[in-house]
């Protein structure tokens, strides 16, 4: 009795019909993926790789790319772009404390336009493949960093859950989801040595960002302070960085100090901030990237002793 019972029960037409159109994180990836072009350009669905726990292929969602130029430098900045379909059951809510000093900051990725360069010819474009020697790394902060000392990150995750007895928490859920964009990024790096035939200007400046996307409405934060104090309510946010310092293993010798400082945590809307400042040329919190005065002559010293 008690096993048919706890059967489960048998899924009908009208229940996938249900699931297509509210619950489907395809549907949901599709619509991010529309949000985010970008000048005509769609991102690229991510692909698969090798689970680090787990040693079977999983699937990105999406990859983008987005290109500017200076005087001297090309800037080049990459989403990897993971999305979950929460729905008003299941909120998450993001426990945040102050950006120390050594949290805060972002690493670059810099690449040398080679003198002699061998180009290929890819599905979408012509680039060449930059040589160890001819990549490095250096980190930004301060104002010219989108996470900045004494600015409010995310140090812990819960999906929340109404259980009918008890609210239950955790990341387990949320985790793989976030672990997947931080993998997505790291399969980036490699992007980042594409040098692409651009009047050959000195070097290229790539900056490489994992993100989270949410629906609307299910993004909540709580802040902290240093002596785990609650600062604030409870609220909704249409963004916030997440602190992870990921160092992926196995980098060339000359990035070998690279790492993924924060995870972007954004809505839909908050998103679609983004985006609509990428059409018009800009690059929010990444100021660095288009300003042709912030380390150029650390760049030129670079190259020259290349």
């Amino acid at each position: 009795m008690n096993k048919k019972q706890n059967s489960p029960a048998t899924v009908t037409i009208q229940d996938l019909e249900d699931f297509a159109t509210s619950s489907s994180d395809f549907a949901f990836e599709m619509q991010v993926r529309k949000l985010m072009q970008v000048r005509q350009k769609f991102p690229r669905h991510g692909g698969t790789y090798r689970d680090p726990h787990t040693d079977l292929p999983r699937q990105f969602d999406l990859q983008s790319e987005h290109v500017v130029s200076n005087d001297f430098h090309w800037s080049r900045f990459l989403h990897a772009v993971e999305c979950k379909n929460l729905t008003e059951c299941g909120p998450i809510l993001i426990s945040r404390s102050k950006c120390t000093r050594q949290e805060s900051g972002h690493w670059f990725l810099h690449t040398k336009f080679p003198k002699s360069p061998q180009w290929t010819r890819g599905p979408e474009r012509q680039y060449c493949l930059a040589s160890d020697e001819h990549l490095f790394t250096a980190k930004f902060g301060g104002l010219y960093s989108r996470y900045r000392e004494g600015e409010m990150v995310g140090k812990s995750i819960d999906h929340i859950v109404n259980s009918g007895s008890r609210i239950k928490g955790g990341d387990k859920d949320i985790y793989s989801r976030w672990s997947q964009a931080v993998a997505s990024a790291t399969s980036l790096i490699d992007v980042a040595r594409e040098v692409l035939p651009l009047n050959k200007q000195a070097f290229m400046r790539t900056a490489i960002v994992p993100v989270l996307v949410v629906p609307n409405d299910r993004l909540f934060v709580v802040d902290y302070d240093e002596e785990g104090r609650k600062t604030g309510p409870v609220r909704a946010v249409s963004w916030t960085p997440f602190y992870i310092d990921y160092h992926p293993p196995n980098l060339p010798k000359s990035i070998e100090n690279f790492r993924f400082s924060f995870l972007e945590i954004i809505t839909v809307d908050g998103l679609a901030e983004v985006m609509h400042a990428l059409n018009t040329g800009a690059f929010p919190g990444f100021d660095v990237l288009l300003d042709s005065e912030v380390c150029d002559d650390e760049m030129r010293l670079q190259c020259e002793n290349w």
